[in-house]
């Protein structure tokens, strides 16, 4: 295993390719205030469940005991004091549900978020609680403290606050109800991992060698490849056995089947029910409240757009791979979901001298590692400290502290590799929300990635394993610069959900600038800077297979806003599945596949999930200013800063864009993009 660089030194600007790396320490580690818990036992969470509770109900308690008249300081303040309180367990007690090794703590973890959110629940239709922060409407003289009020009583009335009391707790029975399936839904598709059994390693001809070194056989000559992240998507790029291909398609089709149908389908349902409660005609009416967007309208004819500009495109790629296939197999006459990969790669390599092979020569997983982080620090001008012996849940959890200048920022814990019983998507989650003068903020950075660990040889990563960490930073930056608010409910990533993946989007461009790469791209064994002849391959073929990737993005976004779009009893999970992959999907659908049970958006982004395009329109006509000025211009990335991230959701996101930009944005750029102009 290729020794840590940052195990005691201090990541900031990157190195010069010849420069070591700076060797000063992190010691002590910075002391925070109310620093997220790190728990190891059930009864540790139990305990923290039980004081944060009561910690938040004395100060909604002490906010309806108020007989005078109502101000910022006997009200609002300390109902922001409750929903800190709230927080300090209902963000790690979701988290380690998802992460912690032990099972006894992650079940607990569970049973304690829900708890949490049945409390949070309750809030939200507290007459009482309702009645004593309208009265401060149009009261305050603080902008964001108005913001903070509206956004709050907006959220009361979408809980249902306004309702009769029948009403209200059939809402609450429901909140309770969806949290425990979504849970449950999680829990099926962490737990089950789907494997094929190959008879030799000759089996797996294509595979790259370290993935082979990896994967030797057991002890009755079988190697098994699993349907996780790390060893299904290199499989599916390289495999050259088109029956194994598809065998592990199939697999992956099928991962949480047929528990997690059951399951969806009882959660459409009861959001079903939830929406027309609150007078809306679907859940996905319900859910474009408060979004960019504005209406459900306005998000199926952006989708429609879309698809217009990419279906052509779309086409000539899907004719480019059967074309290619038809040189292995002259009769081939269908290209499969299990085909995609496999040929993109072989026309990246024979085409356009892109070979996924050899890129992934330069990625390196530890000094990849260290240097998106060297990137990231410098382009926003922080210092990333790693913590040594930080307490954390498990022994590969890297814990760093982020600086600007001697000023502490927040904190950031990288959970990046793969074992039982964890989640096994990549994300970002928060484990303590910042609140200027009393806490700073706390995320967790997720990755399913290959890890080092599990070889005496350099483990390697894809490319595209460089822009996914790239995406989880932008986001992780986002929470992090956007946590210095003194409202709980404008800090970090508080912005309408359909701008939220703009700061993770926009960082992906990164991976593919030359100066950038060059700065930590090297050669596993000869340690040689990727060449930026290699780069610029890699950008013209940037074209290739982009309409076929708008179509998936648009399918996902368009079956998603119909699954929460129509009578829930009505519904077919499969057949509308199908519906939608006709129109939508550049590929067929497979029979005896079920991928829906096994995609985790479907339960947390809900019909929301076009807020991965949506974003990608505003970034194209963000990025623009970045590709004029260099994409590590400080004076560039600095204003991005304090326009796009700090605001959190003090700011709507429009004038976010417009205070960049200097003028609103426009979806011009992103169609030519889509069109392939």
């Amino acid at each position: 295993m290729v020794l840590v660089i940052l195990s005691t030194t201090v990541l900031a600007a990157c190195n010069k390719p010849d420069e070591k790396p700076p060797t000063e320490v992190a010691e002590p580690p910075l002391t925070y205030l109310d620093s997220p818990p790190i728990w190891n036992t059930p009864q540790e969470i139990e305990a923290t469940l039980a004081a944060q509770l009561n910690s938040s109900n004395a100060s909604i308690n002490k906010l309806l005991a108020v007989t005078g008249d109502r101000t910022l300081e006997n009200t609002l303040i300390p109902y922001n004091d409750a929903l800190i309180e709230f927080e300090r367990v209902y963000y790690p007690a979701y988290e380690m549900s998802q992460l912690h090794p032990d099972t006894a703590v992650r079940e607990t973890a569970d049973a304690c978020y829900q708890e949490a959110q049945k409390f949070i629940s309750g809030l939200y239709r507290n007459t009482g609680l309702y009645a004593a922060l309208a009265v401060l409407e149009g009261r305050l003289d603080d902008p964001e403290a108005t913001r903070f009020l509206e956004l709050t009583l907006r959220d009361f009335r979408l809980s249902g606050v306004d309702k009769d009391e029948t009403t209200r707790d059939r809402l609450q029975v429901l909140d309770e109800r969806i949290t425990g399936l979504v849970q449950e839904f999680d829990r099926n598709l962490a737990a089950d991992v789907r494997y094929i059994e190959l008879e030799s390693v000759e089996d797996m001809a294509g595979m790259p060698e370290d993935f082979i070194a990896s994967h030797q056989p057991d002890e009755n000559g079988k190697i098994r490849i699993s349907t996780q992240f790390t060893e299904y998507y290199p499989f599916m790029d390289y495999a050259e056995r088109e029956d194994l291909r598809r065998a592990l398609y199939m697999e992956h089709g099928q991962v949480a089947y047929p528990a997690n149908e059951a399951v969806l389908k009882e959660i459409i349902e009861l959001r079903d029910e939830y929406a027309a409660l609150l007078g809306y005609e679907s859940w996905a009416a319900y859910q474009a409240v408060g979004k960019m967007a504005g209406k459900k309208e306005v998000i199926y004819d952006f989708l429609e757009r879309t698809a217009e500009l990419a279906l052509p495109q779309a086409e000539l790629d899907i004719q480019s791979l059967l074309a290619r296939k038809q040189q292995d197999d002259p009769a081939a006459d269908t290209l499969w979901s299990w085909d995609g990969s496999y040929y993109s790669s072989k026309i990246l390599s024979e085409e356009y001298a892109v070979d996924s092979q050899e890129l992934r020569q330069y990625f390196e997983i530890e000094s990849t590692k260290d240097g998106i982080l060297g990137i990231v620090a410098d382009l926003f001008g922080l210092e990333f400290r790693l913590v040594p012996n930080a307490d954390a849940w498990h022994s590969s959890v890297e814990v760093y502290e982020i600086f600007e200048g001697e000023k502490p920022v927040g904190r950031f814990y990288l959970d990046l590799y793969p074992r039982e019983g964890k989640t096994t998507w990549f994300s970002s989650g928060p484990m303590q929300t910042g609140v200027t003068g009393v806490q700073l903020p706390a995320a967790i950075l997720i990755g399913n990635f290959p890890d080092p660990s599990s070889s005496d040889e350099p483990v390697l990563m894809e490319y595209g394993d460089v822009s996914t960490f790239l995406h989880e930073m932008g986001h992780v930056m986002h929470f992090i610069l956007g946590g210095n608010h003194q409202w709980v409910g404008l800090s970090g990533w508080a912005c309408e959900w359909d701008f939220v993946e703009v700061p993770s989007t926009l960082l992906e461009y990164w991976a593919s600038d030359v100066d950038v790469l060059q700065r930590f791209a090297k050669h596993y064994q000869s340690g040689e800077p990727i060449p930026a002849e290699l780069i610029a391959k890699l950008n013209k073929a940037k074209g290739f297979n982009l309409g076929s990737w708008v179509m998936g993005q648009t399918f996902y976004s368009m079956v998603f806003l119909s699954y929460y779009d129509q009578d829930a009893k009505d519904l077919d999970l499969l057949a509308t599945w199908q519906e939608m992959m006709l129109k939508y999907n550049p590929y067929p659908y497979v029979s005896g596949t079920h991928p829906y049970t096994s995609i985790g958006h479907v339960v947390d982004y809900t019909s929301t999930y076009y807020t991965y395009l949506w974003s990608q329109a505003i970034v194209v006509d963000i990025f623009s200013k970045f590709k004029e000025n260099g994409l590590m211009d400080r004076a560039t990335a600095l204003a991005y800063r304090r326009a796009i991230l700090e605001p959190g959701g003090a700011v709507a996101a429009k004038e976010m864009v417009r205070n960049f930009l200097g003028r609103d944005y426009s979806f011009d750029a992103f169609n030519q993009w889509v069109a392939g102009k």
